[in-house]
C-alpha cells in the first residue's frame, strides 16, 4: 500500500503523485496488469516518476523512522473514577445543561 500511495499521491497529506494516476491505476501497475503499451505505463517508467515514488515512499511508509513505539495500557477507568471526574467538572448528569454547554464549547 505505501507504494500505491507513493505513486497515486495523497492530497490529504499534500503528497503529489504521478498526474493521472489514482489508487486503482497504481494497483494495476504494481500488479503487472496495467496495459504496457499505454501512455500511463510509459509515464510510470520515466526516471522522474520513479524518483518521485522513491521520495514519496519515505512519506507513505509508516511508522516514520524514530517514531516512538507506544505500548497500550490497560484501561483504568472505573464507574467510581468516572463519577469522581464528572463531579470535579460540576457534571452530575450527562443530560444536564452544564454538560451540553461544555460539550458545545
Amino acid at each position: 500500500w505505501p507504494s500505491v500511495k507513493a505513486a497515486a499521491g495523497c492530497p490529504t497529506d499534500s503528497i503529489v503523485g504521478t498526474q493521472g494516476v489514482g489508487e486503482v491505476t497504481a494497483c494495476k501497475f504494481f500488479a503487472g496488469t496495467l496495459k504496457k503499451n499505454g501512455s500511463v505505463y510509459a509515464k510510470m517508467l520515466r526516471k522522474s516518476e520513479i524518483e518521485r515514488r522513491r521520495s514519496n515512499l519515505k512519506l507513505t511508509k509508516l511508522p516514520f523512522p524514530g517514531t516512538p513505539t507506544l505500548e497500550p495500557k490497560p484501561d483504568e477507568t472505573t464507574p467510581g473514577k468516572w463519577r469522581e471526574a464528572m463531579a470535579k467538572l460540576g457534571i452530575n448528569d450527562i443530560r444536564s445543561p452544564v454538560f451540553a454547554e461544555r460539550a458545545l464549547a
